[in-house]
């Protein structure tokens, strides 16, 4: 990826992240590892007791953390704030809504609540883990640390605002 290509990265989400906010649903503001990580190549691995605080946005399907995790290491993943599906402002730990139990089969993690954080290994489905407020969670691969707002698949378009999302290496 060129130098273009990773200064897309910062300003594309921040795009996404403006986008569609409504007033109860303003995007926080990128943090310093946003800014830093998201313009340069690849993932850094943290330190042991190293924190990072990342913009985590409603919108895209995969947000990139620039978190390289290693495998057989531990991390606390911590997350406040809120984002909006539609005009339904919700906070990370996400929600069960009765009026959405016909199409919850077709939820991206059919174990999560809707909007429930969701974090994987390389935007690979088959490794996620549920994280919503918090958890702590030992690394089963190597790869960059890759989040979403759990929803339906096809609906992400109406999502806005995004949440701050706090990973600390452990071990």
């Amino acid at each position: 990826m060129g130098k273009r290509c990773g200064i897309w990265l910062t300003v594309g989400l921040a795009a996404a992240l403006a986008q569609g906010c409504s007033a109860h649903c303003q995007p926080p503001q990128p943090t310093p590892w946003d800014v830093e990580i998201r313009s340069i190549h690849g993932a850094r691995e943290l330190t042991r007791e190293q924190a990072v605080a990342v913009t985590v946005a409603a919108r895209p399907k995969w947000n990139r953390t620039g978190i390289q995790l290693v495998e057989g290491q531990e991390y606390s993943i911590t997350a406040q704030g809120d984002w909006c599906d539609a005009s339904t402002h919700q906070g990370p730990a996400g929600r069960e809504d009765p009026r959405f139990r016909s199409v919850e089969r077709w939820r991206r993690r059919k174990d999560a609540k809707w909007f429930e954080l969701v974090c994987a290994t390389n935007s690979d489905l088959a490794t996620s883990f549920i994280v919503g407020e918090g958890a702590l969670v030992p690394a089963g691969q190597r790869g960059e640390l890759t989040c979403f707002a759990n929803d339906l698949g096809v609906a992400y378009g109406n999502n806005s605002g995004g949440i701050t999302m706090t990973v600390t290496r452990k071990k």
